[in-house]
């Protein structure tokens, strides 16, 4: 079919485990220590289904499901993710739709747009990011109440 595009959806769960490749061999193939460069979900990419992970992951391309990583997520400008999140901490310069789950903090850049609820510790939004939703702020463990002012 010179000239038209072919289309078709690809449906699995990913669970990522990224190695580095020399380490992988000097431990004689055991299971090397996991590497700190994130994972990337490319421009082109389209995901339908579970994301699961322990380490760093930037979204360029698009998510629809569930995103469940130990560490940090990142929605680039021009990412999308229509998923429920739950992250260490969770960065959003594009798009998410769906409720987020942190650990840490929610950051919502300029470009942001969250349309969901969020639970974190910490929250922030820049002058010109946008939440469609409820935020809930549950008090770090061992953590103590703010003070009150009168």
């Amino acid at each position: 079919m010179r000239g038209k595009e072919k289309s078709f959806k690809v449906f699995f769960s990913l669970n990522i485990e990224a190695f580095h490749v020399d380490e992988y061999r000097k431990s004689g193939y055991k299971k090397a220590t996991m590497s700190l460069t994130p994972t990337y979900i490319g421009k082109t990419i389209k995901i339908k289904g579970d994301v699961f992970g322990d380490e760093n992951i930037v979204v360029d391309g698009y998510v629809e499901g569930t995103v469940k990583i130990k560490e940090n997520l990142t929605v680039s400008q021009g990412g999308e993710v229509k998923a429920e999140v739950s992250a260490k901490s969770v960065q959003v310069s594009g798009r998410v739709s769906g409720s987020i789950e942190s650990s840490d903090k929610v950051d919502v850049a300029p470009t942001g747009v969250v349309n969901g609820n969020i639970k974190s510790p910490r929250f922030i939004v820049s002058q010109g990011g946008v939440l469609n939703g409820s935020i809930q702020m549950p008090m770090p463990e061992g953590g103590q109440a703010a003070p009150k002012v009168s």
